[in-house]
């Protein structure tokens, strides 16, 4: 009874009883929570990354890495390579480009009195569309002025409205680009990336979040899922707190690994499905 009554027990968003077993706090709780060493693991990622997938999960995880790890702290092989880091600049060049524009626009939009449909699908829709929708509403208006002042005025509008696309579409463009230079940089360093993984037991077992086929994130943690043929679902207190919501899943085995993963802390306890 006095073992029954120590046992910590967690409830999940839709009923799931799991009972939580504790990992070490020595970074490398994501490794024992799913029942692998750091060392197996890389030797597994490096004997397979061959497989496009694996190695498409490596190089996002060192694609976050980068952007939020200091130069310093990643190992020779990557600090000193000179194009990943020189990439990683020139995105962020291309980002705050393509910020700047969106800013413009959106003033644009604002200030030239577009519909509430319109400034709201820039959030939901984006904002090339959102200006191609202000283009439409504006054709329409054009269409159904007699010719004179006003009519004159919504052609400027309509050929402002056009330039800011443009110039929207092609921010978004040399972003996208940017970006794709850089993963493909980061495609290149992935063998490393592991080895850095296996050798350095401060690295912790990273993720990037998704859940199902729509919003796949990939990452360090699908990647294992894989080779080991492993799903893994990553939980975390969510709006409903203390209730468990699923935050991200891995699927790509019949074996079943339930991870409890503490933002707070970066850390990670299993979780044991119970009846």
């Amino acid at each position: 009874m006095d073992l029954l009554q120590n046992q910590q027990f967690r409830f999940g968003e839709n009923g799931e009883r799991f009972l939580v077993e504790l990992m070490p706090a020595d970074h490398s709780c994501g490794f024992h929570g799913i029942g692998i060493d750091r060392q197996t693991a890389a030797a597994l990622l490096h004997a397979n990354l061959h497989d496009a997938e694996v190695k498409d999960f490596v190089a996002s995880d060192l694609l976050a890495a980068i952007q939020t790890g200091e130069r310093a702290s990643f190992p020779h092989h990557l600090r000193h390579d000179s194009e990943l880091w020189s990439r990683l600049a020139d995105y962020y060049r291309c980002q705050e480009a393509l910020d700047h524009r969106c800013r413009e626009a959106r003033s644009f939009l604002r200030d030239v009195g577009a519909s509430a449909v319109v400034q709201g699908s820039v959030e939901r829709r984006g904002l090339v569309v959102a200006l191609q929708l202000f283009f439409n509403e504006l054709k329409e208006k054009a269409s159904a002025l007699p010719s004179g002042r006003e009519k004159i005025l919504v052609f400027q509008l309509l050929a402002q409205c056009k330039s800011q696309e443009k110039e929207a579409l092609a921010a978004t463009d040399a972003t996208a680009q940017a970006l794709q230079r850089l993963r493909q940089q980061c495609g290149k360093q992935v063998a490393a990336y592991v080895s850095w993984v296996g050798s350095d037991a401060t690295f912790w077992l990273s993720f990037l979040r998704g859940c199902g086929s729509s919003d796949h994130a990939g990452g360090l943690l699908d990647a294992l899922a894989k080779v080991a043929g492993l799903t893994i679902r990553v939980w975390a207190e969510g709006h409903k707190a203390p209730l468990l919501c699923l935050l991200h899943e891995a699927r790509f085995g019949s074996r079943l690994v339930n991870l409890w993963y503490k933002s707070e802390m970066g850390h990670f306890d299993r979780l044991v499905p119970c009846g």
